[in-house]
């Protein structure tokens, strides 16, 4: 009798002690995940936002990865003396290994009749702090810059953006006129690029094109360092294993059979923003579904063909303080272990903290 009761407490022990790690281990990750937070600088008589990276382990990287994306913002002001820059950025695509940052706003110099309109894309490797151009993509050589606007005029219908607040009197001609392979007017996402040209005088959201990397993948060079960090996150699914860091996150679990993978699991804490709301029927039963913000669909690991695939189902471990509303909410949130799979009705994750409510 006292045997099996000393066998139970000391299992008892251990399972607490367990569950106490996995809560440390996240909180760990928490506290040393990338994060990217807003710095000002004035320009002239303007003040234009700058990104501030933290949570890098290495300080002499991080430190560099600072200065070149303050560099790169502030020679987007135009070169006449006194100009201004005003502006601000919102991260388009964080990976964890690729940083994406959209910078929106305009410079002035004084007695010009007009701003000069900014809208770019800055693409920064978060393991070297080196900046990208769209050029280092390609297979040396080649045309990109040709074969993206042929595709465009082939392909507008497809591939023209219709965004709200769209400026939209923006005619293909203009685009072919005045894009380059070098411009700013890029911006790298998961699946696809959009380029853009700038209207004169143009306010308001810019149209452009969403070019698929599919409908490029005869030119594009996928050894390149930058099409490796584009897929950082992306899972491979015949040869994924155990303790293999993808996203910031470590693979706890594998579940493969044949050549299906039917479970991965990971372990690390994962920010994300998006919409919860309360279902009845989330294909387990009742609970929230958690739709991500496109621009944080890239901070979690996923398989090629569910990248585009928003839909997270939430598990709960937190107390009575802190509750998701039922309805359709706008919320940052923490998550950990973070699953996926090719048999899974949906991804599935568990909800380890609420960061903020009612996001705008």
């Amino acid at each position: 009798m006292w045997k099996t009761l000393r066998i139970v407490w000391i299992a008892m022990l251990l399972t607490g002690l367990v569950m106490n790690g996995i809560y440390s281990n996240a909180e760990a990750t928490e506290t040393s995940a990338i994060r990217v937070e807003k710095t000002t600088s004035s320009v002239g008589k303007g003040k234009a936002y700058i990104p501030r990276v933290t949570g890098i382990t290495q300080p002499d990287l991080q430190e560099k990865i600072n200065a070149n994306l303050k560099a790169a913002i502030l020679a987007l002001a135009q070169e006449e003396q006194d100009a201004s820059l005003n502006g601000d950025f919102e991260v388009s695509f964080d990976n964890g290994s690729l940083l994406g940052i959209h910078f929106i706003g305009y410079s002035m110099t004084p007695g010009a009749a007009h701003p000069n309109k900014i809208d770019a894309g800055i693409h920064m490797d978060l393991t070297t702090g080196a900046i990208y151009s769209l050029k280092d993509l390609f297979v040396f050589g080649i045309d990109f810059e040709g074969e993206i606007k042929a595709l465009c005029e082939k392909n507008q219908e497809q591939y023209r953006l219709h965004l709200p607040g769209l400026y939209d009197t923006w005619p293909h001609s203009e685009f072919v006129q005045s894009w380059s392979g070098n411009s700013q007017s890029l911006l790298l996402q998961a699946s696809s690029m959009r380029v853009y040209s700038i209207p004169r005088y143009a306010t308001g959201v810019i149209s452009g094109y969403r070019v698929p990397y599919a409908d490029l993948s005869g030119i594009i060079n996928h050894d390149s360092d930058l099409w490796k960090k584009l897929r950082a996150h992306v899972i491979d699914k015949m040869h994924i294993q155990v303790g293999e860091v993808l996203a910031g996150v470590k693979v706890a679990s594998v579940d493969r059979r044949a050549n299906s993978l039917v479970d991965v699991t990971f372990d690390g804490a994962i920010e994300l923003v998006g919409e919860s709301e309360w279902q009845d029927n989330t294909g387990d039963g009742p609970g929230y579904i958690f739709t991500i913000a496109e621009a944080y669909l890239n901070k979690m690991p996923v398989l090629d063909n569910s990248a585009a695939i928003r839909g997270l189902r939430l598990k709960t471990k937190l107390g009575s303080d802190q509750v998701l509303p039922r309805q359709k909410t706008k919320v940052r949130i923490i998550i950990d272990e973070y699953s996926t799979g090719e048999r899974q009705i949906a991804k599935s994750a568990t909800l380890i903290k609420i960061l903020d409510l009612n996001l705008k």
